[in-house]
């Protein structure tokens, strides 16, 4: 009833407190397609990242190949086996020292080639790990390679102008890259995007440039069949170089600089790079 003794008949309407299942629905709709959105980017932010590390790491090891030479009268460590790997070799120069003498002291079961190595596979190493390697905490693995050469002759020859930075038997110098310069021969890529110990056989320790970076090419039938590239690669049955990232390797050159080599890089710019006495000035530099 109101002032005027009239009753009020008028209903009073109740103010709304919340959102209808439609609304909720289109605001839950909205939130995904943002997401879905967002999330490339995102994860293309989280590889630029992971491959800024891994070129940081390929550099560092290319700076103790360039110590090593220093100390050792120009020369560069072999690309060896067991405690006589080339990565074995860098560790005092890579702040390890302590686990470069445990390596070298270490009296283990006898494996054939002095029991050495299950030492080292029982530690995982950051410096010799890529960030988006398949397995980036596999332990002992190293994902980087030393460049053995234009091809995969050279991992068991030494021809003048075709061989790499490295040798599989003997050691080689910088003095050997005078024609092309350190800035133009290639020290280190990637190779094993599934992981191998760093102290294993010479084709898991190194590469060469007879197939560009990730050529799938001739891959052995395994579950997924050939030339399937939801497949990694096996980095003893190919040894050349390969990668988890998107669209390329990195590659530290003598001089320490890194570059990124696109899967698209021609096959004879790649092997110019992975030469280390070719001559071949017209390929200098990255593509």
């Amino acid at each position: 009833m109101n002032n005027s003794g009239k009753v009020n008949t008028g209903k009073v309407k109740k103010s709304r407190t919340g959102f209808t299942l439609v609304e909720l629905l289109v605001v839950i709709a909205i939130i995904g397609i943002l997401a879905s959105m967002l999330m490339p980017a995102i994860n293309s932010a989280r590889e630029s990242a992971r491959s800024a590390q891994c070129g940081s790491n390929s550099r560092n090891i290319a700076l103790a190949a360039n110590s090593y030479s220093q100390q050792n009268k120009d020369r560069l460590p072999m690309i060896g086996t067991g405690t006589g790997s080339g990565f074995v070799e860098l560790l005092p120069y890579l702040e390890m020292s302590n686990l470069y003498d445990m390596m070298r002291n270490f009296q283990g079961e006898d494996d054939g080639s002095g029991g050495t190595t299950t030492y080292s596979a029982s530690k995982k190493l950051p410096i010799f790990v890529c960030p988006s390697a398949i397995d980036p905490d596999l332990a002992g693995q190293s994902n980087y390679a030393m460049n053995g050469g234009q091809d995969e002759a050279e991992f068991t020859t030494e021809t003048a102008k075709g061989r790499g930075a490295f040798h599989p038997s003997k050691k080689t110098g910088l003095s050997l890259m005078a024609k092309d310069g350190l800035m133009n021969t290639i020290f280190y890529s990637e190779k094993q995007a599934n992981g191998a110990v760093c102290n294993s056989d010479t084709n898991s320790g190194a590469f060469h440039g007879g197939k560009t970076p990730n050529d799938y090419t001739g891959m052995p039938p395994d579950e997924g069949g050939v030339d399937d590239p939801n497949d990694p690669f096996n980095s003893a049955t190919e040894p050349h170089a390969h990668s988890n990232h998107p669209g390329g390797v990195n590659a530290a050159f003598g001089d320490a600089h890194v570059g990124f080599y696109s899967n698209d890089v021609t096959l004879d710019h790649w092997q110019a790079l992975t030469t280390a006495n070719g001559g071949e000035a017209e390929f200098a530099g990255s593509e």
